[in-house]
């Protein structure tokens, strides 16, 4: 008799099993929608890498623009000798409107003040009509 030094359990053990195929068919139709939602992603894939590139092309053209401002800003603060703005000031507008009996006119300027409110003024209606001929 030929001695093992394998237990018995194991040399009785199952024998592997071989991996077994599955063959999946599909209909026509159904293959041309697997090839059509296909095609969709890889378009849609190919729409997000674009605009990617075009965001980030975006970031750098408006890092450029700051860049070109705030050296435009500098020259006209030193053009004109003032000091450059507080930080709690804000740029106010102020409106004025100028009625007449045909339409409204609106003026409209950008100010920059310290806390003050804007104001809004309404011009008299001239009594004379300058369109008239005597």
């Amino acid at each position: 008799m030929i001695r093992s030094n394998l237990s018995i359990v194991q040399k009785i053990g199952r024998p592997k099993k071989e991996p077994t195929q599955v063959y999946v068919y599909y209909t026509r139709s159904r293959v041309s929608k697997m090839e059509e939602q296909t095609a969709e992603i890889q378009h849609l894939r190919q729409a997000q890498k674009e605009m990617r590139h075009s965001q980030e092309e975006m970031r750098q053209e408006q890092g450029v623009i700051k860049e070109q401002l705030a050296a435009i800003m500098g020259m006209l603060q030193r053009l004109s000798g003032e000091k450059a703005p507080a930080e709690n000031t804000q740029t106010q507008e102020q409106k004025i409107a100028v009625k007449s009996e045909k339409d409204t006119i609106v003026v409209t300027s950008g100010i920059e003040t310290e806390n003050i409110s804007s104001i809004q003024t309404t011009l008299p209606t001239p009594l004379i009509n300058p369109y008239m001929y005597p």
